[in-house]
């Protein structure tokens, strides 16, 4: 199973049989925060759609499954823009090296730190990602439109 913490998506590994989905029929692959709440569904069209826990109410995430996957992949890197950037890798000569150097009481040089990716930075990266892999997707009054509406209103 597939999940995505900030947003409760748990898309599963093996997908559910068809059911009807509002006036469609479908076949559920995922579901949010919990197996009793909303659940996500690709109906025979392709679209995936979220709906209440009858399968009703479809409301429409994204043109397709991969699309849906991309878009919580844009999300999960434009989050780990949150995070300190990991110090770059060492090759073993590098880490013998200074092992050595501190073994001889010398003091190791400094690693510069990477340099932040700004917010704005990464926001702008976040949306013409997001547009590229479905533009539909973030139409006005749209569940991920107003998702991004939110992400860009935190501070």
């Amino acid at each position: 199973m597939t999940s995505d913490p900030r947003f409760g998506i748990e898309l599963y590994d093996a997908p559910a049989g068809p059911q009807r989905i509002g006036d469609a029929t479908g076949t559920l692959v995922g579901h949010v925060w919990s197996l009793d709440a909303e659940r996500l569904a690709v109906r025979d069209d392709g679209r995936v759609v979220l709906v209440d826990p009858g399968g009703r109410n479809p409301l429409e995430l994204n043109r397709d499954l991969p699309a849906l996957r991309e878009f919580l992949a844009a999300f999960g890197r434009y989050y780990a823009g949150d995070r300190p950037a990991a110090p770059a890798p060492m090759t073993k000569a590098e880490a013998r090296e200074r092992l050595a150097a501190l073994q001889r009481g010398d003091a190791a040089p400094a690693v510069p730190a990477p340099t932040p990716v700004p917010r704005e930075t990464r926001l702008a990266a976040l949306r013409a990602e997001l547009a590229a892999a479905d533009e539909k997707a973030l139409a006005a009054g749209s569940w991920w439109s107003r998702v991004l509406d939110e992400v860009a209103a935190r501070r």
